[in-house]
């Protein structure tokens, strides 16, 4: 009521804006209130009234969003070097919400500091997402990729530990491959620390299908140094393969459809260590995988991928290596080797013809 009030009567305003500007930023109109009112509520609240909030007091995002408007933006930017806590937190909200460009800088050192609580990163994060330029976006994962993750008492690293990996694959979805490349990337997320059932990969996906082809082969290779533990064929999922996996089945996905010319005799024993997490290997990961059948159809789809593997498979010593490549490859997924390639069509059929 006071702050419907307010938008009509001076006197009810001045009173909100000097005792608890809350009340004016959660139930008011600032589209009814000039935009030196709107400056002054937030003047106020960033320089103290905040602080009277109780503890786990939630502001909504919708509240915060109204005060998004353009004419407000120097006034919230200025604010922001000096706010803290929940005012800051608030601050970020309108700036994400109002895409104030001209914040972007600040939002670049909240993130890649490590100063900042990581809520408070999260938030700026999202925030970078919506306004921020290539190059404090860049700046931030190259601050990330110098200091490393923020130093933390040990009771607080479990705890914190999952907000700390989301900050870093939200920057990767937001920077990559726009403001960096993929040798970047994959630092950044050697930084991960990874959980059993861990869901921050899944926003890594969006970004597969952006990255140049010449990257292709070097995620490939780094997202699987970082998912498996060793090079068997049998290797056990690392606890960053929670976040990593479903990204490399994805690049995998997307070379077998289209690049099958870029698969050498490593990249197919990474494709053959993915496949064999799919179906079961690697537990959670591989539920995780199954979900992802984009790869799975690529290798049903691709007959320049199969000859290509064929022949790589066929120049490997050792009967039983050839078999087993065979059945990882073609069987697993779903081939018909019997009703597809023929034996006796080149180098697919020289392999199918020794399989069968």
């Amino acid at each position: 009521m006071l702050a419907w009030l307010a938008s009509h009567n001076r006197v009810a305003l001045a009173r909100l804006l000097d005792h608890d500007p809350v009340w004016l930023m959660e139930d008011g109109d600032p589209r009814t209130l000039p935009i030196d009112d709107l400056a002054a509520a937030l003047t106020r609240h960033v320089d103290g009234g905040a602080d009277r909030l109780p503890g786990g007091y939630h502001l909504d995002q919708a509240a915060l969003r109204r005060f998004a408007r353009p004419g407000l933006e120097e006034r919230v930017v200025g604010l922001l070097a000096r706010a803290r806590g929940t005012a800051k937190n608030h601050l970020l909200e309108i700036i994400r919400a109002g895409r104030y460009r001209s914040a972007s800088p600040q939002l670049a050192a909240i993130i890649g500091g490590g100063y900042a609580p990581p809520g408070l990163r999260l938030t700026a994060v999202v925030a970078l997402a919506a306004c921020g330029s290539p190059d404090d976006i860049a700046a931030a994962a190259a601050d990330i990729v110098a200091w490393g993750r923020p130093l933390r008492p040990p009771e607080e690293i479990r705890f914190e530990a999952e907000r700390d990996d989301e900050i870093i694959v939200r920057l990767i979805a937001t920077g990559y491959p726009s403001a960096f490349g993929a040798n970047t990337a994959l630092r950044l997320l050697r930084r991960l620390t990874g959980k059993d059932y861990a869901t921050a990969g899944v926003r890594l996906l969006p970004a597969i299908p952006a990255a140049p082809d010449t990257d292709l082969p070097v995620l490939v290779a780094g997202l699987n140094a970082l998912s498996f533990a060793t090079s068997s064929p049998r290797a056990a999922v690392t606890p960053l393969g929670s976040i990593t996996l479903r990204a490399l089945g994805a690049t995998l996905a997307r070379i077998v459809a289209e690049r099958a010319d870029l698969i050498d005799a490593e990249m197919l024993a990474t494709l053959r260590r993915v496949l064999r997490t799919i179906r079961g290997g690697g537990g959670r990961h591989g539920y995780a995988l199954a979900k992802d059948a984009g790869l799975s159809a690529a290798i049903q789809e691709n007959a320049a991928f199969r000859e290509t593997a064929f022949a790589i498979v066929a120049a490997q010593p050792g009967e039983r290596l050839n078999l087993q490549a065979i059945r990882t490859l073609l069987i697993e997924p779903g081939l018909p080797v019997k009703g597809g390639d023929k034996p006796g069509h080149g180098a697919a059929g020289a392999v199918l013809a020794g399989a069968e």
